[in-house]
């Protein structure tokens, strides 16, 4: 189900409360086997728990969306309510641009190719060079300044929160497919001034001669260790969302959701070691792209995330 957050006129709570009877009044009234299709999937911020399936029945969610096992409306609204995510600010944006209607996808045109020097250029006049490929990819190698969003997880959500919709964007990918659904994905939040790719990817830009940036990495035990001989010279940011620290979190770290992070860097420690790290690893990632760009040259991302580092210390 939907959240309940995106209306200037109504609550949450009102607005839950009228979810949960268009639900119980209206669409579970149908037969169980009729059929439903979704207009979002796995990954979207506008509801919880998002399945990944393109299609489903009534008596199958009846049977296992965990929204329609409340018992009541008031637990109903409880359940979508308490501890919701802060609605991202580009929602009110998308609003708008769904009333006025967007441009059909397919008439978009695919991203032009352009040289290191033009992306050099374009880059010093404000455009944003955005690297899809994998993590350790960008980690190890990537054009300095840029930003990282992994193809792989909620890409264009992200990307919309961190860069806003209206910035002129720069690809870097792996290849001609993963460029273009980078573009279709950015073009569904509308994100649509995604014009140009960086030709021939990081190969094209060492050929040109520029300078690479990298991203060190830290294993868990690596970290530990390290913890143990100079506790004293290393700082902690914790990327994830205030749900997740309830759970647990590591001692005396700086927790600042990633959707934050662009805007409150001057809360960060200096002249310490600085180490991100998120649940498994992707927006810790982005955390350590947006923090190089910001000027934080001593920083680390911690390899697998607090799931790896809750492993190791179980374990231990």
């Amino acid at each position: 189900v939907g959240r309940p957050d995106l209306s200037a006129e109504h609550t949450p709570q009102q607005l839950a409360a009228m979810l949960y009877h268009s639900l119980h009044d209206k669409l579970l009234k149908f037969p169980d086997e009729t059929e439903i299709y979704p207009a979002h999937g796995a990954g979207s911020l506008c509801g919880r728990q998002m399945s990944s399936e393109r299609s489903s029945t009534i008596g199958k969610e009846r049977r296992t969306n965990y929204a329609l096992q409340a018992g009541t409306c008031e637990d109903f609204i409880h359940l979508l309510t308490d501890g919701l995510p802060p609605r991202p600010e580009y929602f009110g944006r998308d609003v708008e641009l769904n009333r006025q209607g967007a441009a059909a996808l397919d008439q978009i045109p695919p991203p032009v190719p352009v040289r290191a020097p033009e992306v050099f250029r374009l880059q010093a006049e404000g455009a944003i060079v955005l690297d899809t490929r994998p993590a350790m990819q960008f980690a190890v190698a990537h054009v300095p300044g840029s930003i990282h969003i992994g193809l792989s997880g909620q890409y264009a959500s992200w990307a919309a929160r961190i860069l806003g919709l209206d910035k002129r964007i720069i690809l870097v990918g792996e290849d001609a497919d993963h460029l273009r659904e980078s573009q279709m994905r950015l073009a569904r939040v509308g994100i649509e001034n995604v014009q140009a790719y960086l030709e021939d990817g990081i190969g094209g830009w060492i050929a040109s001669g520029y300078e690479l940036d990298y991203i060190p990495q830290i294993s868990v035990q690596e970290f530990s260790d390290l913890l143990e001989k100079e506790k004293d010279h290393v700082a902690i940011l914790d990327v994830r969302e205030p749900g997740e620290i309830e759970a647990g979190a590591m001692e005396n770290s700086v927790r600042i959701p990633l959707g934050q992070l662009p805007d409150r860097t001057a809360e960060l420690p200096h002249g310490k070691l600085l180490v991100v790290h998120c649940k498994g690893g992707y927006r810790s990632s982005i955390a350590t792209s947006i923090l190089r760009r910001a000027g934080f040259r001593d920083i680390a991302d911690l390899t697998g995330g607090f799931d790896a580092w809750k492993a190791l210390t179980h374990t231990a």
